[in-house]
């Protein structure tokens, strides 16, 4: 596919270039593109529109187009005319893939309340101008919208919609006392990212394979599945704030039991998970493999995670994430407070997992008994991987202006390695690989 620049340059050329757009079965265009070349959002728009009336016009011949990717700018007057010229292709060719990436403007910060309701004014305005093009959608992002009436804006957009199979919301407002009830018949992959709202059901969804939710802003959980047999994929990362009661995971996953990765964020802040019975989500977690726990905060005791290890029968790699941040970049003023979850493990075997993972891992007492314990428990495991903190560079800035730095404490010489290692298997039957990286 072609730079937009390249196209906003060539489009303006002589007649010998007409016959390049019929040439490309690919065709990504997005407007962030041209902020090199305009600076006013409808300099960037006029410039955008143009270009895609050029890559979009009409030939007597048949063209196919496999992928077509639109990134422009949430700006009246463009919105109808590239909605229509995007129609109108649609009769003209056979399209596998068709995007819309929607931002609301050039410079995106944080808008007021009054500014995203107008944006998603605007944005269902073009909606409800241009449903043939909406109608062929197969994948559309939207970002700093509020709605005023979600619970009809959301699921008519989703009927219009028909053939979407990737939806992302980012930063978007459905208020804070709504509860969506939607349905989706095609849809494979559904993300919200810092979004508000108080729940979303997700009552029938036979294609859905995918659910990635970053950051909400209500009550625990923050989404329910309802029909969702193909589901295999789920990530959620929040704050548990204060108020929030815990996630029991057998009832919030319930109808989750294709589940074969599953990846929960807990922002160094407490633990938004409640510990129980691993007998009540064998029948949930009989098909995870994959279980990636990060940025546990780092007074946290670890042994709480072996009930998921035990719940999981045939789980093969367990990631944890160990959050040493001194900088303050992961305090959130509303958050519950932090307390260390207590679970004390049975007597049990795991035959399947083949690798534990903790990056900031460090030498204290509570880390080096936890990998025994899962040593203890995991009899064929084959591999352990040692990663330091990530780096950053303002806990670093901090450390040096420190008087009394925070350094934790971590092998760097191999003798040193050599040594934690035997700590690690001593009295222990384990051929494990330990490898210590940093």
């Amino acid at each position: 596919w072609l730079d937009l620049r390249t196209v906003a340059t060539v489009s303006a050329l002589s007649r010998r270039w007409r016959h390049l757009p019929h040439l490309l079965s690919d065709i990504r265009i997005d407007a962030s593109d041209l902020l090199s070349i305009f600076k006013q959002t409808d300099q960037i728009m006029a410039a955008y529109t143009d270009a895609t009336k050029w890559l979009l016009l009409p030939n007597i011949q048949e063209r196919t187009i496999r992928s077509m990717s639109l990134g422009f700018y949430l700006k009246d007057p463009y919105l109808r005319r590239i909605g229509d010229l995007v129609g109108d292709a649609i009769d003209s060719v056979k399209t596998e893939l068709l995007e819309f990436i929607i931002p609301v403007d050039v410079a995106a910060t944080d808008f007021s309340a009054e500014d995203k309701l107008l944006f998603g004014q605007r944005f269902l305005s073009f909606f409800d101008a241009c449903p043939k093009a909406f109608g062929c959608l197969t994948r559309l992002t939207l970002e700093d919208l509020s709605f005023g009436a979600p619970d009809d804006d959301i699921p008519t957009l989703l009927k219009t919609c028909k053939k979407l199979r990737f939806l992302a919301l980012k930063y978007c407002d459905f208020g804070d006392t709504s509860t969506l009830v939607i349905e989706h018949s095609e849809l494979l992959v559904l993300r919200l990212d810092y979004c508000t709202y108080d729940r979303i059901d997700l009552i029938r969804f036979p294609k859905l394979e995918q659910v990635c939710c970053d950051t909400w802003y209500g009550d625990n959980p923050p989404v329910t599945f309802g029909h969702v047999p193909r589901l295999h994929h789920i990530a959620f990362g929040s704050n548990c704030l204060e108020g929030q009661e815990a996630i029991v995971l057998s009832e919030w996953l319930s109808n989750a039991k294709n589940l074969s990765s599953l990846y929960l964020n807990f922002r160094d802040q407490m633990i938004w998970v409640k510990p129980e019975d691993p007998k009540q989500l064998i029948s949930i977690f009989r098909n995870l493999r994959d279980v990636q726990l990060y940025s546990i905060f780092q007074d946290c005791d670890l042994n709480w995670t072996l009930f998921i290890l035990e719940a999981a029968p045939f789980l093969k790699n367990l990631y944890v994430t160990i959050c040493r941040h001194i900088c303050g970049k992961t305090e959130c003023e509303y958050s519950a407070e932090k307390t260390s979850v207590q679970w004390e493990a049975s007597n049990f075997q795991h035959q399947s997992l083949s690798l534990l993972q903790i990056q900031g891992f460090a030498v204290e007492k509570k880390v080096m008994q936890y990998i025994r314990l899962v040593i203890q428990h995991a009899v064929c495991l084959k591999r352990i991987r040692l990663l330091k903190q990530l780096p950053c560079k303002i806990c670093d800035a901090i450390n040096r202006r420190s008087l009394f730095p925070v350094i934790w404490k971590f092998p760097v010489r191999e003798s040193e390695k050599d040594f934690y290692r035997e700590r690690l298997r001593d009295g222990l039957s384990s051929s494990a690989e330990i490898c210590i990286e940093g």
